[in-house]
């Protein structure tokens, strides 16, 4: 199935429910098994045969549960250590591909508030 012929969720011509419903007529089983604490990799299995394969985050209790907390953590102190603004720095780590255990974008001073001692 051609990836571009899904985009019909922001073209705004189908409610929520006709999504769904086109989806479900698509869609033949979805498996999910979870690889690490805060990934699950998810299986569709769309009618016809084809798969898509995708590993996709899940939140968790606390920042130590996620599998980067070290680097996470490690980058946080060197860019506090650099003065660098609070705001900055989550949205440098944001755009580098890390996120907090909640999916929020919260600021590092408010990280270390979180994180178990």
């Amino acid at each position: 199935m051609d990836k571009g012929s899904l985009n019909f969720g922001h073209s705004g011509t189908l409610t929520q429910v006709q999504k769904k419903s086109l989806l479900r007529c698509l869609i033949d089983k979805v498996v999910i098994h979870r690889v690490a604490r805060d990934t699950v990799r998810t299986r569709i299995i769309w009618k016809g045969g084809d798969t898509t394969n995708v590993d996709l985050p899940i939140p968790v209790g606390s920042l130590a549960e996620l599998t980067n907390a070290q680097e996470l953590e490690t980058q946080v102190v060197s860019l506090s250590q650099q003065s660098i603004d609070d705001q900055v720095i989550a949205q440098q780590l944001t755009a580098t591909g890390y996120r907090d255990r909640h999916y929020m974008q919260n600021s590092p001073a408010q990280y270390s508030q979180n994180y178990p001692a």
